[in-house]
């Protein structure tokens, strides 16, 4: 099975490296939490690459293909006194290391620890979007994102 890395940094403070930084990740899918893949950064707040399972390099070659050629993984990351933090969907991809970085912020002492912080990376790509079904009479439509083409016949202006 192809296999890709994650790296997490924790900082506080915008660069202050933060050490021994419990970080758990789970599927994003099926939000199974991966128990031997939880680890702790180091003094460089850093953790060591983390090889987790993803899809083939091949489908982000390949022309036809309409499947995500990655896997999406959540991380939580927790140390005691600061807000949890959440990044959801960090997008692995193969023989790549991805790096997420994540700024932990001190927990308020007046409130509880209901605290949390979550980063969403944003919704997967649609790779295919189906043309729509055009009614006679109407010979054109707006596409939801740009398309380049393949080939552009230059005229010389005759």
């Amino acid at each position: 099975m192809p296999t890709g890395m994650l790296q997490i940094m924790a900082v506080t403070q915008g660069s202050i490296p933060l050490k021994n930084v419990k970080i758990t990740i789970t599927d994003a899918e099926s939000m199974k939490v991966l128990n031997d893949k939880t680890t702790y950064t180091n003094a460089q707040g850093k953790t060591n690459n983390i090889i987790l399972c993803t899809k083939p390099k091949r489908l982000s070659l390949e022309e036809d293909n309409r499947e995500i050629p990655y896997k999406n993984y959540n991380v939580c990351v927790e140390l005691g006194k600061y807000i949890r933090g959440e990044i959801l969907g960090a997008q692995i991809f193969e023989g790549e290391t991805t790096v997420q970085y994540i700024d932990l912020l001190p927990r308020p002492t007046d409130f509880g620890s209901e605290f949390e912080r979550k980063f969403d990376v944003g919704e997967p790509e649609k790779l295919y979007e189906p043309e729509p079904d055009l009614k006679e009479g109407i010979s054109s439509y707006v596409l939801q994102s740009v398309v380049i083409p393949d080939y552009i016949t230059v005229h010389l202006g005759k």
